[in-house]
């Protein structure tokens, strides 16, 4: 039986470690909370984990926009407004789910980040970065 949303391959990679770590860490989050949906108990998560979210969300797009703004990214500020935007929403999407004490809104929500963010929007600055990495 399969436990996980999302699987993690080399296919998801920036080529940065500590972005590549961290997105990592956002897919154990997700897969942790999609775990527990499927359990008897998926209210009795669905707070420790969007509170984890939100404080690793900070974390990881502060680190993420600091390595972009060092490397001369040319979309910094898009990029940085669409941070914005995913918090506002995680925001959103938290309240929601814990008001209707379901977790697969927040499911559906975190899914849907990790396929048009860190799939789509993360990988326009992939090549940049590494064309920027000492060698």
């Amino acid at each position: 039986m399969n436990n996980l949303l999302i699987v993690w391959n080399d296919v998801n990679t920036v080529g940065i470690p500590i972005i590549d770590e961290q997105h990592r860490g956002i897919v154990t989050v997700i897969n942790s909370l999609y775990y527990a949906l499927n359990g008897p108990r998926s209210e009795d998560f669905l707070e420790p984990v969007t509170n984890m979210l939100m404080a690793y969300t900070k974390v990881h797009f502060s680190a993420e926009i600091d390595i972009l703004e060092a490397a001369g990214y040319p979309d910094v500020d898009n990029h940085r407004r669409q941070h914005d935007e995913l918090i506002a929403d995680t925001r959103r999407y938290a309240i929601s789910s814990l008001k209707h004490d379901d977790a697969r809104i927040m499911i559906d929500f975190l899914k849907n980040w990790w396929i048009n963010h860190i799939n789509r929007e993360d990988m326009l600055y992939k090549d940049f970065l590494i064309k920027q990495a000492p060698k």
